[in-house]
């Protein structure tokens, strides 16, 4: 389903979701390198706004996470 709409609908039903629980923003975190997942979330009205080492647990080693967010209205 990539390409066809569905995750940027997610996205708009849930930062709707969020707006309506008056919240201000909303915040997102991804690898770094998943370009894929930052592309759709700047056409959504996100930007990064933090970049960060976290230690993985699972991994058992830091990857670099990119934070993102959008204000909403």
């Amino acid at each position: 389903f990539q390409g066809m709409g569905a995750g940027k609908a997610l996205i708009r039903k849930f930062l709707k979701d969020i707006a309506g629980e008056g919240h201000q923003d909303a915040w997102i975190e991804t690898h770094q390198r998943n370009q894929g997942g930052i592309r759709l979330y700047r056409r959504t009205g996100f930007a990064i706004d933090h970049e960060k080492l976290h230690f993985s647990k699972g991994l058992n080693r830091y990857v670099p996470i990119a934070r993102m967010r959008q204000a909403l209205s």
